[in-house]
């Protein structure tokens, strides 16, 4: 039997399990693409990955080598019909209505430079549709303005992530957010995602389903990957709105969504 191991943030533990499991054939990525040199030592064989090095086109190149025709189509989460109906009622007490689209923006904390900042909110906000602000358990304390709706989110309510995902998708609402948990979740739930990119490197960690957007004029440091922002000025990077951004070619190692 044949074990794929994608080999990437991840590598060591994914390396270490495949060679535990007993797997004859234990195939990872060559380096540059393999970030961690260590789990060398716990492969068979590793796969040259010339092209794009992000997570997604470096996992199929590896099956590729096993499976020539395969391809690689964006992750799918399905939600049940009580957890929709659970976050539509999360989003109907912060004072949206879910039967309505909405766009919902996803807050980060101050001191991460990768987080959405104020002239983006200030943006959406002027475009005059429903807001909704989601703050997840790790900005609980973050300050959120009072005219706006905000739900924030405790530990343990992934699952409702995904049912707003899906809501958001039957309703037609969507979501802008930076390079964050929630937008791989939401995005692969089905939402209309926009990510604001500007610490982050979108060709190694944007949501494959999601679309990119990256500042008209990047600073020389972009992206840094770092989460300390050491520019003189703070994250210029990103201190733009969606609709000021650029938008990238759609990666051309994904396939089209399935029915």
């Amino acid at each position: 039997d044949y074990k794929v191991t994608g080999v990437q943030t991840c590598a060591l533990p994914i390396s270490a399990c495949a060679f535990v499991s007993g797997a004859r054939d234990r195939i990872g990525a060559a380096a540059p693409s393999r970030q961690e040199p260590m789990s060398r030592v716990l492969l068979t064989r590793t796969v040259p990955c010339s092209g794009p090095v992000h997570p997604g086109a470096v996992a199929l190149a590896l099956v590729q080598t096993i499976a020539p025709h395969a391809t690689a189509r964006p992750p799918q989460l399905v939600a049940t019909a009580a957890e929709i109906a659970a976050a539509a009622a999360a989003v109907r007490r912060a004072g949206v209505d879910p039967a309505r689209p909405f766009t919902v923006l996803v807050l980060g904390r101050a001191d991460d430079p990768r987080s959405l900042q104020e002239c983006a909110i200030r943006a959406e906000q002027a475009r005059g549709g429903p807001l909704l602000l989601l703050a997840g358990p790790a900005e609980s304390d973050v300050p959120v303005p009072q005219s706006v709706p905000v739900w924030r989110q405790a530990r343990g309510e992934l699952r409702l992530l995904v049912g707003l995902g899906v809501l958001l998708r039957s309703v037609g609402g969507d979501v802008v957010t930076a390079d964050q948990g929630p937008a791989h979740v939401l995005a692969a739930a089905g939402a209309r995602v926009t990510v604001l990119f500007g610490p982050q490197d979108p060709t190694r960690t944007a949501p494959p389903a999601a679309q990119v957007v990256l500042h008209p004029s990047p600073p020389p440091c972009m992206p840094c990957r770092s989460r300390t922002c050491r520019h003189e000025r703070g994250p210029i990077c990103m201190s733009f709105a969606r609709a000021e951004g650029v938008c990238p070619p759609t990666p051309g190692w994904l396939a089209a969504p399935g029915p």
